[in-house]
């Protein structure tokens, strides 16, 4: 399958898009967050790239079921745009995502430095991709784990599509916002005390920020690390790095926690 057709959302009214993602099961909320940067993307002028999101998870929603998202225009400036979308299945609302976009201006160009000790991409085994679709994304875990598949693709892991994306730039960047909540929950077993049930918990919010320009069709690092838990609730920090160690991203997702 391809990102290009995974991610498509056709424009049926002024500020509304639909899209049936093929596929089945419960709605990834990285298609989700994928979806509706999308949709907002198609509302900016030429010329503007994703700054950043934040996305609150409402309602659990099925993957291939026909989506609708509303986009409302909330700024449009000359060098920022702001844009509110709505994610809806059966006229009930899954998510609600703000995204913001810019003209990317220039400035020095620092950041903390790169993980060390990251092997590269070529050096690790692929690890099978927990998604309901097959032959969508390539995932190479940093620790792989044998003995349990699904700890094998817990954080870092080197992460891209399977199909090249072409030069979309907003493509590149809607499946970034995919990958980053691929198993980013499951950061959260890393917290000490471990959590008693981690089947229980679920995605709240999640949020990202693009430094630099995406080119997901290269390996990407995705690594995220429990943060805090307390209250009922959990929070991972993230980082996404190219394999040349420029940080591309940063995200952050909070999480109930059951008791």
């Amino acid at each position: 399958m391809r990102f290009a057709d995974l991610l498509t959302v056709h424009q049926v009214a002024e500020g509304t898009f639909s899209a049936v993602p093929e596929g089945d099961g419960f709605l990834f909320g990285g298609l989700t967050l994928g979806l509706a940067l999308r949709a907002a993307g198609q509302t900016v002028r030429e010329g503007m790239a994703a700054k950043s999101f934040r996305a609150n998870f409402l309602r659990p929603g099925q993957w291939g079921a026909e989506t609708t998202l509303s986009v409302q225009t909330l700024i449009d400036g000359r060098s920022l745009a702001l844009r509110q979308v709505s994610v809806l299945q059966q006229d009930r609302v899954l998510a609600v995502m703000t995204a913001s976009f810019h003209i990317p201006g220039t400035s020095v160009d620092w950041q903390l430095p790169a993980p060390a000790g990251i092997p590269a991409p070529a050096e690790l085994a692929a690890a099978p991709a927990m998604l309901p679709v097959s032959d969508l994304i390539e995932v190479r875990p940093v620790n792989p784990s044998p003995a349990d598949p699904l700890r094998a693709t817990v954080h870092p892991f080197w992460g891209k599509p399977v199909e090249p994306l072409g030069p979309d730039e907003a493509l590149h960047c809607s499946v970034l916002a995919f990958f980053s909540d691929y198993l980013v929950i499951l950061s959260m077993l890393g917290a000490d005390p471990t959590i008693a049930d981690p089947t229980g918990t679920r995605t709240l919010e999640q949020s990202v920020w693009f430094h630099r320009p995406v080119n997901a069709d290269d390996w990407l690092l995705y690594s995220a690390d429990p943060a805090s838990i307390a209250v009922g609730k959990g929070l991972a920090r993230g980082t996404v790095h190219s394999t040349s160690g420029a940080l591309i991203a940063s995200f952050a997702q909070e999480v109930n926690i059951p008791g």
